[in-house]
């Protein structure tokens, strides 16, 4: 009787290093990809420095740093009395002007005077709307209102002071309308898509968010190979521009 066990072996390990090879090759069935992470930086869409748009003083000005305030709440008044008596003495010399160019085209009709004079009245009161306008416009930029919600980021003037023309007064922003800008590899550009969504989670609060990508960058920077992402993130009280957290991109 003939002994085949040498020939089982054989067959057995050659079996045994198929599996393992396969087992080694084939990919999980429940892998999923790994999160690509990077950091982030929480950014207002609005944000501006109100300066004044005349030489005044400051008798307004009773918001603070990180006071909030509503679209249409006066943040700036100033001391308007010398351009209000401006306008009111550019509106009695308007009404003049109409009369006499009302007059004028009275005598004219009745050929007392020429052409010439009526021309003339009409200049007259054209030039008294112009100058009109401009006080109006003077007297409306001694308030400066809200564009929007927000808050105060600095004030830069104090309450009784004469503001220079074009100085500083605030600077305001808006925590209504957030986003969160990265700068992520360019290599980025293969997988990322506007529209995609991901998760922020912020150093300072230790709350997660959700942020959806609007738009990538126009160019790769050839130097460091990365590009600029910009991602809407919701509004959230515990949210201010400023913060900074980890993304994580799947």
């Amino acid at each position: 009787m003939k002994h085949r066990t040498p020939c089982l072996l054989v067959t057995v390990l050659c079996w045994g290093l198929l599996s393992t090879a396969w087992a080694q090759n084939a990919p999980p069935a429940t892998a999923t990809s790994p999160s690509k992470l990077t950091r982030v930086v929480v950014q207002s869409l609005m944000q501006a420095t109100l300066s004044a748009e005349i030489a005044a003083r400051i008798v307004h000005l009773p918001w603070r740093d990180g006071d909030s305030f509503k679209k249409g709440d006066t943040l700036v008044g100033f001391d308007c009395a010398i351009f209000e008596a401006q306008r009111d003495k550019v509106g009695a010399e308007l009404k003049a002007a109409s009369a006499k160019l009302d007059n004028d085209r009275e005598l004219e009709r009745s050929r007392s005077i020429g052409a010439l004079e009526v021309v003339l009245s009409e200049v007259a009161v054209a030039r008294a709307q112009a100058e009109m306008r401009m006080a109006q416009i003077n007297t409306e930029r001694c308030v400066i209102t809200a564009p929007w919600a927000g808050r105060i980021l600095q004030r830069r003037a104090q309450e009784l002071e004469v503001a220079k023309l074009h100085q500083e007064v605030m600077s305001i922003v808006s925590i209504d309308a957030l986003e969160v800008m990265a700068v992520v590899p360019g290599q980025w550009v293969r997988s990322l898509k506007s529209g995609q969504i991901f998760e922020v989670r912020i150093d300072e609060t230790g709350s997660r968010h959700s942020a959806e990508v609007v738009a990538m960058g126009s160019q790769v920077d050839p130097v460091s190979q990365t590009i600029n992402v910009r991602a809407r993130i919701a509004r959230d009280p515990r949210l201010l521009p400023g913060m900074t957290g980890t993304a994580h991109v799947r």
